[in-house]
């Protein structure tokens, strides 16, 4: 069975968000920095103030799901990753390609990426996370991590009785790490056979 999941990443601003574009336009400088990113609005249990809201999305044991993933953040790229999965990447921004196996996506502002992800894991659960990647130096950021938590069905304990059971947290890529970024990207390829001119 294939169930999808839409996950979108995104940004969350302590102020009104058209109120921080038009500032941007006004100024002629970038947006203010975000509070915190968000995982389908939530910020997730690594920022004390939403830790019950913390978004779970369950998975059997041997199932595969389709995870949609969209980056709905203003202005920044980000990394995002689950603890100890790998995904296969189907398709990206409505358009199928080259199947490819990563363990850590970058998806640009707007974008999305089509993956399967298995539960080929130990029933636990596990972290999703994402955070920013930001090449520019000196350009200010928001470098909080955001989390969601996937979590097996099959798990010995629910979500709501797991309070002392923490997830696995995934090793996420340092916030410059362009090597990541260069092979995620140039791992794209055309899902069609295409031919060219001799």
């Amino acid at each position: 069975m294939i169930l999808t999941v839409i996950d979108r990443s995104g940004e969350w601003w302590n102020a009104n968000p058209i109120d921080v574009v038009r500032e941007a336009a006004r100024t002629g400088g970038a947006p203010n920095v975000s509070d915190a990113y968000t995982v389908n609005g939530q910020p997730g249990d690594l920022y004390s103030c939403s830790s019950q809201d913390t978004v779970i999305v369950p998975i059997d044991s041997g199932e595969t799901n389709l995870l949609r993933v969209v980056n709905s953040a203003l202005n920044q790229p980000l990394f995002f990753t689950v603890a100890n999965h790998k995904f296969t990447v189907v398709g990206a921004d409505a358009s199928y390609v080259k199947p490819f196996t990563t363990s850590v996506l970058m998806l640009g502002p707007g974008q999305t990426t089509d993956v399967l992800i298995s539960g080929d894991q130990t029933p636990s659960r596990y972290y999703m996370a994402a955070r920013a990647y930001q090449s520019a130096q000196n350009a200010p950021f928001d470098n909080t991590t955001t989390t969601a938590i996937l979590e097996y069905k099959s798990s010995a304990c629910a979500a709501k009785n797991c309070s002392s059971n923490k997830p696995v947290m995934p090793p996420l890529p340092a916030y410059n790490d362009t090597a990541t970024v260069t092979t995620f990207t140039t791992s794209f390829k055309s899902a069609d056979k295409t031919l060219s001119p001799d």
